[in-house]
C-alpha cells in the first residue's frame, strides 16, 4: 500500500477560520497601536512652553474606518499656523518698552502684538508618521509573530 496523507479540507477551513479571527484581534490591536504611536508622536512634537499644555491636551479617536488625533486646545491653531502682527485696545500679555506711551494705570491701553511664527508640530508629526510607519508596522508584526519582550516604538 502507498504511504498517503489525507487531510479532511473541513480541518482546513477551520483552521482558515482560527487564523483570520486572530488576525482581526491582531489587526484592532494594531490600530490601537498605531494611534498611540501617532498621538505619542505628536506630543514629541509640541512645542514644550511652561505648562505644557498643548503637548498634554493630545487626544485619539479610533472610529471604525479612521483614526483621528488632535491638540485639544484653544490655541493649537494659532501655534501651528502662527499669527500676524496685530494691534489691540487691551493686550494684557504686553508691557509697553516705554511705561510712558500708552501705559495708563497699571493697564496697556493700546499695544501691538508682533504676531508669533508657524510652529507646525502637526505637520512635523505627519511627516514623522510617513517616514517610520513602514518600520513601525515591520515591528509590531515581527513582535507579533517572534514575540521578544522588547518595545515596539519608542
Amino acid at each position: 500500500m502507498p504511504v498517503v496523507i489525507e487531510i479532511d479540507t473541513a480541518d482546513v477551513a477551520d483552521w482558515l477560520y482560527g487564523v483570520t479571527e486572530a488576525m482581526d484581534g491582531i489587526t484592532d490591536q494594531a490600530i490601537q497601536w498605531v494611534a498611540w504611536f501617532i498621538a505619542d508622536t505628536m506630543e514629541e512634537e509640541a512645542p514644550v512652553g511652561r505648562s505644557k499644555r498643548l503637548g498634554e491636551s493630545i487626544r485619539t479617536v479610533i472610529e471604525d474606518d479612521s483614526i483621528t488625533v488632535w491638540p485639544d486646545i484653544w490655541y493649537a491653531n494659532f501655534v501651528e499656523d502662527g499669527t500676524n502682527p496685530s494691534e489691540g485696545a487691551f493686550i494684557g500679555a504686553i508691557r509697553p518698552h516705554r511705561p510712558q506711551a500708552g501705559y495708563v494705570g497699571g493697564r496697556v491701553r493700546h499695544g501691538t502684538h508682533r504676531g508669533t511664527p508657524a510652529n507646525p508640530f502637526v505637520a512635523r508629526t505627519y511627516e514623522r508618521l510617513m517616514d517610520e510607519m513602514d518600520d513601525f508596522l515591520e515591528r509590531y508584526v515581527e513582535e507579533m509573530v517572534y514575540p521578544t519582550g522588547r518595545k515596539i516604538y519608542g
